[in-house]
C-alpha cells in the first residue's frame, strides 16, 4: 500500500466524522493512470480534503504553513522545502510518470508548480473547487459538522507547448490550467450554490517568479 492510500484510508474517515463532506463528479476522476489534480486553496484542511476524499489516493504538494499541525506530517504528502523548492517537483514528476495522482493548486501564483508537473509529464488534470474548508478566517477550521463540497470536474490534457522544458513553455501550461480551474469554479458554484472558500482562485496569473 502507498502512503498515499495509507493517509487516504486513516485520515478520511476522520475529517468525514467531524464534517460533511459532500463529493461530486467523482466519476470524471480517471482510477488509474497518470494524473494530476488541480484544486483552489483556502483553507488548512484543503490538502487533507484531497488526498483522502477523492476515489483515488492522491499525494498532494503541500507547503510549510499552509496545512494544519495535526496533519502536516501525514503520509501521502510532498512537502516543499523553502530552501529546496525544485526537490519537491522532481519527485511529483517522478510520480505522475510512475502512473500516481499528484495534487497541486491554482491560485495565489501556485499554478507555475502544476504547470511544471503537467509540462514535463503531459498528463491529464483534473481541476477541483473546494467551498467550505475552512471558518471565518482561512487558518480557522470549518465548524464542526459544517458541510464541505468538493467539486470535481472533467480532465482536460493541456495543449502540449513547443518545448516544455523553457520558461514560455511551462508558463503557456500555466496559463490553461489557471483558466480551466476557474471556468470550473464558476460551474461549481452554479451546482452547489456556494460562493465560499475559492478567492485564491481569482488571482492573477502566477507571477515573473523564477522556474525550477
Amino acid at each position: 500500500m502507498t502512503s498515499a492510500a495509507t493517509a487516504r484510508n486513516l485520515i478520511g474517515p476522520l475529517l468525514r466524522m467531524g464534517f460533511r463532506v459532500h463529493l461530486t463528479g467523482a466519476h470524471l476522476l480517471p482510477r488509474r493512470g497518470p494524473l494530476l489534480v488541480v484544486s483552489t486553496h483556502s483553507g488548512l484542511l484543503d490538502a487533507s480534503l484531497i488526498a483522502t476524499n477523492l476515489p483515488r489516493p492522491v499525494e498532494v504538494l503541500v507547503h510549510p504553513g499552509t496545512v494544519s499541525g495535526l496533519t502536516e506530517r501525514v503520509p501521502g504528502r510532498i512537502m516543499m522545502d523553502p530552501d529546496d523548492p525544485d526537490a519537491a517537483l522532481r519527485v511529483a514528476v517522478e510520480r505522475v510518470r510512475g502512473g500516481h495522482a499528484v495534487g497541486a493548486w491554482s491560485g495565489d501564483g501556485r499554478e507555475i508548480e502544476a504547470g511544471y508537473v503537467q509540462a514535463r509529464t503531459q498528463c491529464p488534470v483534473v481541476p477541483v473547487a473546494l467551498f467550505g474548508s475552512h471558518g471565518r478566517r482561512p487558518t480557522d477550521p470549518p465548524p464542526w459538522r459544517g458541510v464541505i463540497d468538493i467539486v470535481i470536474g472533467a480532465p482536460f490534457t493541456p495543449r502540449a507547448p513547443a518545448d516544455p522544458a523553457t520558461r514560455a513553455g511551462v508558463l503557456q501550461v500555466v496559463e490553461e490550467i489557471r483558466q480551466r480551474v476557474a471556468d470550473h469554479v464558476v460551474a461549481a458554484r452554479r451546482r452547489t450554490g456556494r460562493a465560499d472558500g475559492v478567492a485564491l482562485v481569482d488571482v492573477a496569473p502566477a507571477p515573473d517568479n523564477d522556474l525550477p
